[in-house]
């Protein structure tokens, strides 16, 4: 897969302002105010992760750590846990995706970590000048769209066929190994 763009950052940074603010003028109506922010909150932490495991090279794990972020989920809204403490909940889970799946060192992974924190002071920053949903989430995940251009990004797998005229020796030597093992192997029997 194609590591995020920079560009993609902002589409999504738009869709998930649009989107947070429609479902905070819809949501308090049916189940109140506070379990609708635990719920906006649950759902664009859930979409960002998933488009961020949809774009990661490897996938390893991915079931595991939505389980976990299920669990996590499920854990602190069972114990009532307040707003910050679950927002940190879902932004921690967010890390931890990034670092997992496209940080390549512990220097990417607190470069991303910082990157989190200037996203979250930004989207603070926007919410106590606006009080605006949308301006708070389109602030927030306009600087995490930011996370592709920081060092420590792992490296694209390149899809070109390797040149069948260019060998390697050590290939070549565990080749004629195998080989001659299974040789060996076929003519015991």
């Amino acid at each position: 897969m194609k590591t995020p763009s920079f560009l993609e950052g902002v589409v999504v940074a738009l869709v998930a302002a649009i989107t947070g603010e429609i479902l905070f003028t819809v949501m308090p109506w049916f189940v109140g105010r506070r379990l609708s922010i635990l719920l906006i909150m649950s759902l664009l932490s859930l979409c960002y992760q998933l488009y961020l495991l949809r774009r990661a090279q490897g996938r390893t794990g991915s079931v595991s750590l939505i389980l976990l972020w299920c669990i996590a989920s499920f854990i602190a809204v069972a114990l009532e846990a307040g707003i910050p403490l679950y927002l940190f909940i879902q932004l921690g889970f967010v890390w931890l995706t990034r670092s997992s799946y496209f940080r390549s060192n512990i220097l990417g992974a607190l470069a991303d970590l910082g990157l989190h924190a200037l996203a979250f002071s930004t989207g603070v920053w926007a919410y106590v000048r606006t009080e605006s949903l949308f301006l708070t989430l389109w602030s927030f995940f306009l600087v995490e769209s930011l996370f592709p251009l920081l060092p420590g990004t792992t490296r694209q797998v390149s899809n070109t066929v390797p040149d069948e005229n260019a060998t390697n020796p050590r290939f070549e030597q565990a080749h004629r190994t195998a080989m001659a093992a299974l040789q060996r192997l076929s003519t015991r029997c």
